[in-house]
């Protein structure tokens, strides 16, 4: 144990230091003025970690029987606070971490206002006594940055090098784990968890986040911070079966870091299982030998029900001041940056928030990607889908899976809303190599976005793309056109069992029920049978299949639609053949993840919202690259509808960079067109701070082209 005693050194709390497999109730810390420590600093602990697993590496596990009682055991292992608090002192806590390493995976500099460093332990508050910290004043850290905890990480995947001691579940895939049910148990037993939680700034004046320190001649900056926690890998905030148990963050003034900042979290992500093993993706391909893929979910960040609101004394501003590249290193045909700011997360990749809030927001500023509500939301390299072969050695087992492709390798954000202050809030994306910026997400890349809304907005600006609720959209190709995929031979068994269950049938069935069907070469699976049209769900991609009536000569028309493509063929007889649709279908799955907007909703200040692309301001059009959109500037085939844009006042950007609803919009899958992605009911309010001539129609600029005679107020 010698070997990691640097690991374990360097580490302070208001309450307790370290805290290593055990229990802690009903404690309470009061009247705390500083914590300082090198490595991890928490207003109440310095750090807590897995009990015992510091030998695992020593015991030979074929020696214990382990298989019987492995959870049980696991549970004894893990930290647990309850109903306990820290209050600052009457001019409040200040908590500082002031180490810094710049060797990978050695977590030091880790600051929080109620634990430093959350290694898979778990934080259970109750309605009436939350867990939390109250007249927080400041909290720097010049690697992780939040005001209830610095770092949070799952105790269950760190075996990233020899000498860890923090590491089980590779261990534990080669002894004891065999089925997906039991290693989904191994990992909710270690998955860093927090219920009932809150944090409460100084007075008015609330509290700070950053970890601004100088070097040499240069000011460098926290890699991550957050209102809430600087960052989160794999942890669940909040729980989804009760809308109280969610994390509340009162009075954060300002949230500056490097890389990442938000007003809730700085960077959430999926647990790097890339890391897990020197091999690169060991664990990973051993979850998905066991046809695991929901097992993947068990590394996804959760938020449910949490909100954070500003500074009563000016609001909420959030700055990221560094931006880097982050190549795809295996071809580098993907890139994306840090530098990102949202009002309530800066990066969030693989993850899910659902019903939460900001209030009371004033600014962001971005060197890269920036958002009212989230920076950046997309994927994660942690899980490359081709490296591990997920279609080709787990597609047979995965097909019942409620969790999808799509689910894994994207983000969601549902049900969530970001509201400036009263002279509402403005988002800046500038001086970086990826300028993109929106009143409620910057890039959303692959992200699904539901029910979401952007209200009181000022302003959107950026030297680049820009959009009044989403600067760009993507899409990602899970086919690609013209040669065989691993994706393509499931689909296209499925796709020919259900059009050959439906053909030779003389009476339909019952609408409403649920038909099993043998698909040759995988498994059965069930398709339900509604109004007419028989469906599927294959690892998150929905099939369905619908049949028209007999025509003269004896055929009918077959209708296919597979995601969001729909496409109609002949049969001619109570069958057909793989011949038959299989250029059908690899067309239909070109593209089968993109981002999504439905139901979402942005809405400006009283005098209305500005839009601004390409460099433009407020007395000038815009220069630059990039594109400018009232309510999206860049969509690459993403998916909108059922949006509205209300009270959006000038748009404006390069020559013909602009629209008023999007500033441009890219198709290049072959099987859809702009109005299949952008037409569905989506609009925009023409905003008028005076309208005293009785408009009643409105044209375009040249006063030739008539728009629409329905006008409104």
């Amino acid at each position: 144990l010698e070997q990691n005693a640097e690991k374990r050194a360097g580490i302070a709390g208001g309450y307790v230091g370290k805290m290593v497999g055990s229990q802690i109730e009903n404690a309470h810390a009061y009247d705390l003025q500083k914590v300082e420590a090198m490595r991890s600093a928490g207003g109440f602990a310095g750090e807590t970690g897995i009990g015992a697993l510091a030998n695992v590496g020593g015991i030979s596990l074929g020696d214990l029987d382990l298989t019987s009682g492995l959870i049980p055991a696991l549970q004894t292992f893990v930290p647990v606070i309850k109903t306990s608090s820290v209050d600052g002192y009457v001019s409040g806590a200040e908590i500082c971490a002031t180490g810094y390493s710049e060797q990978e995976n050695n977590y030091v500099g880790n600051a929080g206002g109620f634990v430093g460093y959350l290694l898979g332990g778990t934080i259970l508050g109750t309605e009436d006594s939350k867990c939390g910290v109250h007249n927080l004043k400041t909290v720097d850290g010049k690697q992780y940055a939040g005001g209830f905890a610095g770092l949070i990480m799952p105790g269950s995947l760190l075996t990233v090098d020899s000498s860890s001691e923090d590491g089980l579940l590779e261990k534990l895939l080669e002894k004891v784990i065999t089925t997906p049910s039991y290693l989904a148990s191994v990992l909710n037993a270690t998955l860093s968890r927090v219920t009932y939680s809150e944090v409460t700034g100084l007075g008015s004046s609330g509290f700070t986040v950053g970890g601004m320190h100088k070097e040499g001649k240069e000011y460098k900056y926290a890699k991550a911070a957050g209102g809430y926690v600087g960052m989160i890998q794999g942890g669940i905030i909040g729980d989804i079966n009760n809308a109280n148990a969610g994390a509340s963050v009162t009075g954060v003034r300002t949230v500056t870091a490097g890389e990442y900042a938000g007003g809730f979290m700085g960077l959430g992500d999926v647990s790097a299982v890339a890391e897990v093993s020197s091999g690169g993706t060991k664990v990973l391909e051993q979850l998905l030998g066991l046809g695991a893929l929901d097992a993947l979910d068990a590394f996804r960040t959760y938020v449910y029900d949490s909100s954070v609101t500003g500074a009563a004394a000016g609001g909420l501003a959030v700055s990221a001041k560094e931006g880097e590249c982050k190549e795809n290193q295996e071809d580098g045909t993907y890139k994306v940056y840090s530098g990102n700011a949202g009002g309530f997360a800066g990066t969030l990749l693989n993850g899910t928030i659902k019903n939460s809030s900001v209030t009371e927001l004033k600014l962001v500023e971005a060197v890269n990607y920036g958002g009212g509500f989230i920076g950046h939301s997309g994927k994660s390299g942690a899980v490359d889908l081709d490296k591990v072969g997920i279609i080709e050695g787990a597609a047979g087992n995965l097909l019942g899976a409620d969790l999808g492709i799509a689910d894994v390798c994207g983000s969601t954000i549902n049900d969530s809303d970001v509201a400036g202050i009263a002279g509402g809030y403005t988002v800046k994306s500038e001086n970086g190599d990826g300028q993109i910026a929106g009143g409620f997400i910057g890039y959303g890349d692959l992200a699904r976005m539901d029910r979401d809304t952007a209200m009181n907005l000022k302003q959107v600006s950026s030297g680049g793309t820009a959009g009044g609720f989403i600067g760009q959209t993507s899409y990602a190709y899970l086919v690609d056109a013209g040669i065989n995929s691993k994706l393509l031979d499931p689909v296209l068994k499925v796709v020919l069992a259900l059009v050959n269950y439906l053909l030779p049938l003389d009476e339909m069935p019952e609408d409403g029920s649920t038909v099993t069907i043998k698909v040759p070469g995988l498994i059965d699976v069930k398709a339900l049978y509604h109004n007419g049209v028989l469906s599927v769900n294959l690892l998150g991609l929905e099939i369905s299949v619908e049949l028209g009536d007999r025509e003269v000569d004896g055929s009918r028309q077959v209708k296919i639609n597979i995601g969001d493509s729909s496409v109609t063929i002949k049969a001619t007889g109570d069958k057909v053949t793989e011949e038959e649709i299989k250029d059908v279908v690899r067309v239909s799955l070109i593209k089968a993840n993109r981002t999504r907007v439905a139901e979402c909703n942005v809405t400006g200040i009283a005098s209305g919202y500005d839009v601004f692309g390409a460099g433009a301001t407020n007395d000038s059009n815009g220069t630059g690259k990039g594109y400018t959109g009232g309510f999206v500037g860049n969509n690459d085939e993403g998916l909108f509808k059922d949006n509205n844009m209300y009270q959006a006042d000038t748009v404006k950007g390069a020559p013909d960079q602009i629209g008023e609803f999007s500033g441009n919009s890219t198709i290049d899958s072959n099987y859809t067109n702009l109005q299949d992605i952008e037409g569905d009911n989506n609009h925009y309010f023409v905003y008028r701070m005076w309208d005293r001539d009785g408009l009643t129609e409105l044209y375009t600029q040249d006063r030739n082209t008539h728009i629409n005679d329905d006008v409104s107020d």
